[in-house]
């Protein structure tokens, strides 16, 4: 169960911090697109 349990725990970190990128990138992608316009 404890097994399960960290796998569980990291895959949810790696899934924040996944979306974190993602945000992050859209972010800078509709900055540079604003800076361009």
């Amino acid at each position: 169960m404890r097994t399960l349990s960290a796998i569980t725990g990291s895959s949810v970190l790696l899934t924040t911090g996944r979306l974190k990128n993602e945000m992050a990138g859209f972010q800078t992608a509709s900055l540079i697109l604003e800076t361009i316009e």
